[in-house]
């Protein structure tokens, strides 16, 4: 699992995105890709100001009967 959270900007409010497998791993490569800032990835939003990116994962815990 894959907890992307963006930091917002002056016009964009922090949001959070979700990902399960098999998508978080293409998110996580896409993640990787972006520019750095310190601890941060970031990018440039239509309003021309700069997002920080972080991101969590977790493994998935798998129930046994």
């Amino acid at each position: 699992m894959l907890k992307i959270i963006d930091l917002g900007c002056q016009n964009h409010d922090r949001r959070q995105l979700t990902f399960l497998p098999p998508e978080d791993e293409l998110m996580k490569d896409i993640i990787y890709n972006l520019p750095r800032s310190g601890d941060f990835h970031t990018y440039i939003c239509d309003h021309g100001h700069t997002h920080h990116v972080t991101f969590e994962t977790r493994a998935l815990k798998v129930a046994s009967f």
